[in-house]
């Protein structure tokens, strides 16, 4: 699998790679990974996980589950920047969010469904004390308490 970030080789495995703006991040779930970065080699084993993000990278030795979230219709989140997570949920509602942009940079660990907004607004909110307001079928306001 080529991206604009990186590469990621098949060794015999179940993986998952997720590419958003200057996002990438790749998890191993069976086998092992072989992902090229910057000219650099990373070989992932099962269960853990390379992330690049804003050019700074992370490994990770912890990933949770056997298989990508998105297969259960979810989308997951470690230490992501909650901007990140507005713009996955823009893309998966076909919605417009506003928010404070004083929240662009905050991290966000956590899953939000597919098949319900007002129940991802409730996890993406709740764990930071949002409020969110659905304004229109499309637009959405995420606002401080």
């Amino acid at each position: 699998v080529n991206t604009n970030l990186g590469s990621v080789s098949v060794l015999g495995t179940q993986f998952n790679v997720q590419v958003r703006d200057a996002y990438f991040e790749v998890f191993c779930y069976e086998g092992l990974v072989s992902v090229n970065y910057n000219n650099e080699t990373i070989k992932l084993p099962a269960g853990t996980s390379f992330k690049v993000l804003n050019s700074n990278t992370e490994f990770s030795n912890s990933i949770t589950g056997t298989n990508p979230s998105w297969l259960k219709n979810n989308s997951s989140f470690a230490s992501v920047p909650y901007s990140y997570i507005i713009k996955e949920l823009e893309r998966q509602y076909n919605i417009e969010v506003t928010y404070d942009k004083a929240l662009k940079n905050t991290l966000f660990t956590g899953t939000f469904t597919h098949s319900n907004l007002e129940t991802a607004l409730k996890a993406i909110c709740i764990p930071l004390n949002l409020n969110y307001t659905i304004l229109t079928k499309n637009k959405v306001s995420i606002t401080m308490q």
